[in-house]
């Protein structure tokens, strides 16, 4: 009944079937939303800044600024001034890359009448001046819709803008909730009722109960881990351990909640190194995490096509890059006494296990 465009105005457009009284029909019934809200537009590095000449100069000035607090504080004050600056080098070196796209599609489509009408040396000559600038935003429009649609296996220069747009918006739609069932089977509908009965579900899975624990127990748990073992847990990681990890870690994938990939780390990690040192430093010596390493964005991804009730969504947090590479760090540290710690029955878990080897023994026992 609608097309792309229709859905790109109103994404929560619903279509209901009611009861069929005096027919063998069921009447449709569509409700049509229009979001008029303005969204706060985050802050997220673009990885085509880093072919601008003036981003290093720019990220090294910014970031060698002084700044006074701990390890931390100080690596969070300097992020976020970070983040305005280069917001501001954006708009003034790149400007709205999808309007001025536009606009010199426009110009190319009169350069070329002009050279049909007039094929003169000065119209070749704008001609060739007008697409290149053209293909140069037509290259930074497709480096940014790869990144926001995470479609990795698009080679260079495959530009398809519509298809791109379609990707995004069945993403917009997909994510919307109309309406859910709770658990009397009522529905709820409204953006407000639906966000309270999914805050009320989710904490009462992820909050737990104030229960004393019997450490009694915890005496019939023999040691596993010796000396040598501790000391290798204690130990704080080195300077090249964090560069090893930045390295290794995927540089295109999502945005952290601050708006740092891993590109940035990985293009700027000479210049921010010793500061994020300070914050890995600063935790394994006991420091707590402040809040706003910590923070998360969670998204409910549906686990069928059609979900109805709440627990038909999977909740998945995306942390900070920061926040990933202490946890990778942690990961590295406890890799070796993992498989001491963790008896041979378990499958999972330990890297050489597989879940697949107890479902064979399962199937050997039964027969």
């Amino acid at each position: 009944m609608v097309n792309d465009f229709w859905l790109e105005k109103m994404p929560q457009t619903t279509i209901t079937h009611l009861s069929s009284t005096g027919s063998d029909h069921c009447p449709l019934f569509m409700k049509m939303v229009s979001t008029t809200i303005d969204h706060t537009k985050y802050f997220r590095f673009l990885n085509c800044w880093v072919d601008n000449p003036h981003l290093m100069e720019t990220v090294e000035t910014c970031w060698e600024k002084e700044v006074v607090g701990t390890g931390m504080l100080k690596f969070q004050k300097k992020m976020i001034r970070l983040s305005n600056t280069l917001s501001v080098l954006s708009k003034r070196e790149f400007g709205d890359i999808f309007q001025m796209l536009r606009m010199y599609e426009e110009q190319v489509h009169k350069a070329e009448e002009n050279y049909i009408n007039n094929q003169s040396d000065s119209n070749t000559s704008i001609l060739h001046v007008i697409n290149a600038k053209y293909i140069k935003f037509l290259k930074l429009e497709d480096t940014i819709l790869k990144q926001k649609t995470q479609l990795q296996w698009f080679k260079e220069g495959d530009t398809n803008y519509k298809y791109f747009h379609l990707v995004i918006r069945g993403r917009r739609r997909k994510f919307f909730i109309h309406k859910v069932s709770n658990e009397n089977g009522d529905w709820i509908q409204g953006d407000d009722n639906i966000a309270q009965v999914a805050c009320e579900h989710f904490k009462g899975i992820f909050t737990g109960e104030e229960k004393l624990i019997n450490e009694h127990t915890l005496e019939c748990i023999p040691r596993v881990i010796n000396q040598d073992q501790n000391a290798q847990l204690t130990i704080e990681p080195s300077m090249d351990e964090p560069k090893e990890v930045v390295l290794s870690m995927n540089p295109n994938s999502a945005a952290s909640p601050d708006g740092m990939n891993g590109y940035f780390f990985q293009k700027c990690l000479h210049i921010i190194k010793n500061d994020l040192m300070g914050v890995v430093q600063a935790f394994f010596s006991g420091q707590m995490i402040p809040k706003y390493f910590s923070h998360s964005c969670i998204v409910l991804l549906p686990k069928v096509n059609n979900p109805n009730k709440l627990t038909e969504y999977r909740p998945i947090s995306l942390s900070n890059f920061t926040n990933k590479i202490i946890f990778k760090l942690m990961s590295n540290i406890l890799r070796p006494i993992l498989p001491d710690l963790i008896s041979t029955n378990e499958s999972g878990i330990v890297k050489g296990r597989s879940v697949s080897d107890n479902v064979m023994l399962a199937q050997e026992i039964i027969h």
